[in-house]
């Protein structure tokens, strides 16, 4: 029977695929070789993940033992490895005439000089002095061709990327064959079939590893738990847009994506796979903010700029609506509402949440027909006091976490308005609770101050936040970007019931529309990460 690291294999595979062909049919050689690497960024997952199930006791080999046979069986192995660890998503640590090179590389000049120079048989050093010049493992790559160290020449990158594809059905078809006979305690190499049901764990056609769907409950997220991008999730249909700014998301029980932003449709759905459902909203919002959807998979909309919060019907029908559009309580007052800017949804009493906001520093309560029960908040750092309450989420049904934004940390209440907790953490700006048995809370991290743009390792990222406020791991490259690894501005946060994580970000609003000459086209805003281990 198929697992999730044997669905997740296939999903590698067919993006690795795809990049490679995509990098074949370009023309402009940094975008071929981009697209190259991310072709690499997937076929190495596909070790990763088989490594993963060996761990897991999945197949008869152990992890060495599994190496060794990548080693052998595919292609490249390991210079395909080592490409990947470099990740050139991230690291263009020297980009002149079409060469890249990747380290990282560090130099160390106590006294003297240190210097590298790329040239044709590799990477050259010079250092005078007590200065240093640390490589660690230096990898060249130029116009489409890797340096390869062992046999000192340059390698087409094409070329090993499809040997090394063309081998891995052979060794998916080997490998979860040894798998299924552990299981049944058949013997080696045999496949066995689960009673009364089809054999799906032979590869058919030696290509996709399946085309069934796994239903696994995500378990909480811990340090060894693995996501990774899935780059051009989304297929938005042509003439929609989101200005650059998806804002907000949820999901519902089906696991359709809700999409809250500030195009000229302010309600786009995606199913789990990427394909457009459906599209609504369109003049009915003034600024898109923030979204949840409760057990029955209604929808509920903050819009900051109309202050007021709505609840609708899966299909766009509004069943009530919370503050006059347009009318704002008096600024900084407590009065509802002044930009609300999120929502939460009680499970059990069906009671919603909402965090107000911009102009206000507030949390109300209300039941689930919109009559208000309370509030609480007012301006300051101390415990119960915020700085722009700017999303929150309910923990469990007894308390809620609230994005405290401008003084950096997430503050715990109970459902009363009782303080609770606090956790430092960097600019949150958006939260979301795993689903399932995913104990998790998943916190979407704003960038540094002005000043501070660019430092690397200060938000841009997704943490994963443990119920004790520890921060157990996290995904995101170390400075922003619209890469399949990067984040702009991670602005809305929602998890599905496979552990996947999709992140809506104000890409628009808050980097791109501040340039001196901003991109055309629509800038990258919406994001999907799947949960590929642990």
């Amino acid at each position: 029977m198929t697992t999730p690291r044997l669905e997740g294999i296939n999903e590698q595979f067919e993006r690795a695929k795809l990049f490679l062909l995509e990098a074949k049919e370009c023309t402009e050689p940094v975008d071929r070789l981009r697209r190259m690497v991310a072709s690499i960024y997937f076929a190495s997952a596909i070790a990763q993940l088989m490594d993963d199930a060996a761990k897991r006791q999945e197949v008869r080999l152990s992890p060495d033992e599994l190496n060794q046979r990548l080693e052998e069986m595919l292609p490249h192995f390991l210079l395909i490895h080592k490409i990947r660890i470099h990740d050139f998503h991230r690291f263009g640590v020297l980009y002149r005439q079409g060469v890249f090179v990747g380290g990282p590389i560090k130099l160390k000049a106590s006294q003297g000089g240190a210097s590298i120079r790329v040239g044709p048989e590799g990477l050259h050093t010079a250092a005078t002095g007590r200065s240093e010049v640390s490589l660690q493992r230096p990898l060249i790559m130029r116009r489409g061709q890797v340096f390869d160290e062992e046999k000192k020449t340059y390698l087409s990158l094409e070329k090993i990327l499809s040997e090394y594809l063309a081998a891995v059905p052979t060794v998916i078809e080997k490998i979860w064959g040894q798998r299924a006979a552990r299981k049944t305690g058949g013997p080696p190499g045999e496949i066995l079939s689960t009673p009364g049901k089809p054999n799906d764990s032979q590869p058919p056609g030696g290509m996709n590893v399946s085309t069934q769907t796994a239903t696994s409950t995500p378990r909480t997220a811990t340090a060894s738990t693995v996501f990774e991008p899935v780059p051009m999730w989304a297929k938005v249909p042509h003439g929609i847009t989101f200005g650059g700014d998806a804002t907000s998301v949820a999901v519902d029980s089906q696991d359709r994506v809700y999409v809250f932003n500030r195009g000229n449709k302010p309600i786009v759905v995606f199913d789990r796979d990427g394909n457009f459902v459906k599209a609504m909203g369109e003049g009915e919002f003034d600024r898109p903010h923030g979204i949840a959807i409760d057990s029955d998979d209604n929808l509920y909309l903050a819009d900051d700029a109309g202050h007021f919060v709505q609840k609708r019907t899966p299909d766009g029908e509004v069943v009530f609506t919370l503050g006059e559009r347009g009318k704002p309580a008096a600024w900084q007052s407590g009065g509802m509402f002044n930009r609300p800017t999120g929502i939460a949804i009680s499970k059990t009493t069906g009671d919603l949440f909402v965090s107000d906001g911009y102009g206000n520093s507030r949390v109300h309560r209300f039941d689930r027909d919109g009559k208000h029960i309370l509030s609480w908040g007012e301006p300051g750092t101390h415990p119960g006091q915020f700085s722009l309450p700017h999303n929150i989420c309910m923990w469990d049904d007894d308390r809620v976490v609230i994005c405290d934004r401008e003084n950096f940390r997430l503050q715990v209440f109970t459902v009363d308005g009782e303080f609770v907790d606090q956790w430092h953490i960097h600019h949150p700006m958006s939260i979301a609770a795993g689903r399932g048995t995913d104990e998790t809370f998943y916190v979407g991290e704003m960038g540094p101050p002005a000043v501070q743009v660019g430092v690397p390792g200060l938000g841009n990222r997704v943490s994963v936040v443990d119920r004790s406020g520890n921060i157990v791991t996290h995904f995101g490259d170390d400075v922003p970007g619209q890469g399949p690894g990067q984040f702009i501005a991670p602005h809305g946060i929602a998890a599905d019931s496979r552990g996947d994580v999709y992140v809506a970000e104000v890409s628009w609003t808050y980097w791109f529309s501040k340039q001196e000459n901003p991109p055309r086209g629509e800038v990258v805003s919406l994001r999907k990460w799947r949960r590929v281990s642990g």
